[in-house]
């Protein structure tokens, strides 16, 4: 028998699997943020200071964090220079929580956020992100969503990694707990794109000339300025230029903005929904007016075992932080305002077997994603082995 599953949440088979990390490994480098090793404390977080908004841009006039790379290609070494000079700008941010950024390229084979236990929030580089149709405007977004994941607070991930994450806050470690991979991406482009690029006027002036019809309409009936409107327009490029070199090598049509995701998720998604809901979300970003109040991390309060749950006093707390209704609101393709868990109750924690559609089937489910069936094969059965874990055997 072939067992893939090893929790509640991850139980796919055979060739099921196979597509699946196939469509995974295609749709974003790796954001897996395992805590390190404990190491020693970290200092004391440093009082909020409300100045730091998402508003102010830490860049003078005529910086640019897109510096164009020679030749066609944007190579590790150029992604590095380029994410260097954005985690400096959120130097500051991270201090209030008594954490660091740092990044390498290059050591790890993905491109990830590591938060470690002694507050350095460590981006790798990897050379995964070397794909055709790197831009640097790519790999900004790709920085930032990076930088999101421990900045973007509400909702956030559910992994045993946040279990650890949520334990070391107690005892002066991590300094936060990762957010969902969506809301990382809505940070990239409502807080931290926004906060780099808005000096970089003549630039953004650039993508008046080239904006899509859909993307026009949204953004002035989102922004009234001409250099907001502006760079929105820059934001909206790169969300479907991210969509598109996360495509590569996939047959399937690149996503678009004039085709969002029309899926309705009934429990917010942690996990990487589709790839159009990813651009989706991006977009949205671009198209929300509501920035971060200072440097608190939206949602992230005590006690902090709640963030793991969909607690409506963590939802509350993260509201003023976010556009909660309308244009520039997430996506319903994975959040879902309100969230409560499913319940279980009655399908044994491993899964049991069922039939559907008289067809023989696993049946599993989690909190976060409910019941779930997955049909097995002709010539095969779903049996529970002696360890309690159903299958699809001949």
């Amino acid at each position: 028998m072939h067992r893939s599953h090893g929790t509640r949440k991850h139980r796919h088979r055979g060739a099921a699997t196979a597509a699946l990390v196939s469509a995974v490994a295609l749709t974003f480098v790796a954001c897996a943020d395992l805590p390190a090793s404990p190491g020693h404390d970290g200092p004391d977080p440093a009082a909020e200071d409300p100045a730091l908004t998402g508003d102010e841009s830490p860049l003078t006039a005529g910086e640019s964090t897109t510096e164009q790379a020679s030749g066609d290609e944007v190579t590790l070494e150029q992604a590095l220079a380029i994410t260097s000079r954005i985690v400096d700008a959120y130097q500051g941010h991270a201090s209030a929580h008594g954490a660091r950024f740092a990044v390498d390229a290059g050591v790890v084979d993905s491109t990830r956020l590591e938060i470690m236990a002694d507050r350095t929030w460590l981006i790798h580089l990897g050379p995964d992100m070397l794909r055709p149709a790197l831009t640097p405007d790519i790999v900004a977004f790709i920085a930032c969503h990076e930088i999101g994941h421990a900045l973007g607070g509400f909702p956030f991930k559910r992994t045993p990694a946040q279990q650890a994450q949520v334990e070391g806050l107690a005892t002066g470690q991590y300094g936060t707990v990762s957010s969902a991979e969506s809301q990382a991406d809505y940070f990239a482009t409502k807080e931290c794109l926004p906060r780099l690029w808005s000096a970089e006027r003549e630039t953004n002036a650039t993508f008046r000339e080239t904006v899509t019809a859909y993307a026009k309409t949204h953004c002035d009936a989102a922004w009234d300025g001409v250099e907001e409107q502006n760079l929105c327009y820059r934001l909206g490029a790169v969300a479907e230029d991210f969509g598109r070199w996360a495509r590569w090598g996939d047959s399937r049509p690149a996503p678009e903005l004039s085709t969002p995701d029309t899926t309705e998720v009934t429990v917010t998604k942690d996990e990487y929904p589709s790839l159009q809901c990813r651009v989706d979300t991006a977009f949205q970003g671009a198209l929300c007016g509501t920035k971060f109040r200072g440097t608190t991390i939206p949602g992230l309060i005590p006690p902090y075992e709640q963030v793991l749950t969909f607690s409506p006093e963590v939802e509350a707390a993260a509201a003023p932080d976010a556009c909660t209704e309308g244009p520039g609101s997430r996506p319903r393709c994975w959040f879902a305002p309100n969230s409560t868990e499913f319940d279980c109750s009655g399908i044994p924690e491993l899964g049991t077997c069922g039939v559907v559609d008289g067809q023989s089937a696993v049946v599993i489910c989690a909190p976060d994603t409910g019941v779930q069936t997955f049909a097995c094969v002709p010539g095969t059965t779903c049996q529970v082995d002696e360890d309690g874990w159903p299958d699809c055997v001949r």
